[in-house]
């Protein structure tokens, strides 16, 4: 079996060209590709560090998203890795969405639920 080499810069491209149509135009991020801002970063564990892209834009109704994509894990199981990231990404904006409009009582409630179920 072949390898495959992919560097930070195009794993970054990728990502940000998949959630650039969630991204609206920003005045305090720099657009990259499309709205979204990118950044190489060195992640600090207790394991040692680690390379990773920090994807930054906004999205409607003034939600700021920052992404912290680990290139190792998206390494390992890319399509896992960006299902993942959609799915917690809307409900990350849906939790945020809920918090703006004063239902963080009716939040608090269903996951209270959910762990006694």
């Amino acid at each position: 079996m072949s390898q495959i080499y992919v560097d930070a810069n195009q794993i970054a491209v990728f990502v940000a060209t998949k959630v650039s149509p969630f991204a609206v135009p920003s005045t305090r991020l720099r657009a990259d590709v499309g709205a979204v801002q990118i950044e190489k970063v060195m992640v600090r564990e207790v394991s040692g560090e680690e390379p990773a892209v920090r994807l930054s834009f906004d999205m409607s109704g003034g939600f700021g998203v920052q992404l912290l994509v680990k290139l190792r894990e998206i390494a390992a199981d890319p399509a896992g890795y960006m299902a993942a990231l959609f799915d917690n990404l809307h409900g990350i904006r849906h939790a945020a969405w809920m918090r703006r409009q004063g239902r963080q009582a009716e939040v608090a409630a269903v996951y209270e639920g959910m762990k006694h179920a």
